[in-house]
C-alpha cells in the first residue's frame, strides 16, 4: 500500500479527534494525516464504506480559516483483540481548494510519519485540543 501512496503520512502535532456530528460522540483520534488519507484509533464500530462529512477545527487561524471540511470514507478497519479499539484508515475527498490548501499548511507543521515530529506543546501552545467533527452519512452500495 505505502508504495500507492503520493504523499507523505504526516503525525499528528497534537490530539486531534474525529467526532460524529449526528451523534456528537468521539468517533476516534488522528493518528496519521495526508491530503489523500487519514488513519484513526477508535473504540467504536467503523464499518468498511462508511462515509462521513467531516471539519476539523484547527487551534489557530491558517490561511484565515479556523476549520477544514471534507468528506472521509473507511477503506479498512482492524481490531486490536486485547484491547477492543480499531485502527481505521479513511479516503479524504470532495475538498474545496481554499481547505485542501489550509490543510496542507496544517500537515506541514507536523511531523513525517517514522521521522519524529513536534511535541503537543510545541503544536499548541495554548493547551487547546483541535478536533474533526464528523456527520455519518450512509456507505453508497
Amino acid at each position: 500500500m505505502s508504495s500507492q501512496r503520493k504523499h507523505v503520512r504526516r503525525i499528528a502535532g497534537d490530539y486531534y479527534i474525529v467526532v460524529d456530528c449526528q451523534s456528537e460522540k468521539i468517533l476516534g483520534r488522528v493518528m496519521n494525516m495526508t491530503v489523500e488519507g487519514m488513519m484513526i484509533v477508535t473504540n467504536q464500530t467503523v464499518e468498511v464504506g462508511d462515509t462521513y462529512t467531516c471539519r476539523m477545527a484547527l487551534p489557530e487561524p491558517i490561511s484565515g480559516s479556523r476549520k477544514v471540511t471534507f468528506k472521509a470514507e473507511c477503506r479498512w478497519s482492524e481490531i486490536n483483540q486485547d484491547s477492543g479499539w480499531r485502527k481505521c484508515g479513511f479516503r479524504l475527498f470532495d475538498m474545496s481548494d481554499r481547505d485542501l490548501k489550509t490543510l496542507d499548511q496544517v500537515l506541514e507543521r507536523w511531523g513525517i510519519a517514522g521521522q519524529g515530529g513536534e511535541t503537543s506543546d510545541q503544536a499548541a501552545s495554548d493547551g487547546s485540543r483541535p478536533e474533526i467533527q464528523v456527520s455519518r452519512q450512509p456507505a453508497q452500495e
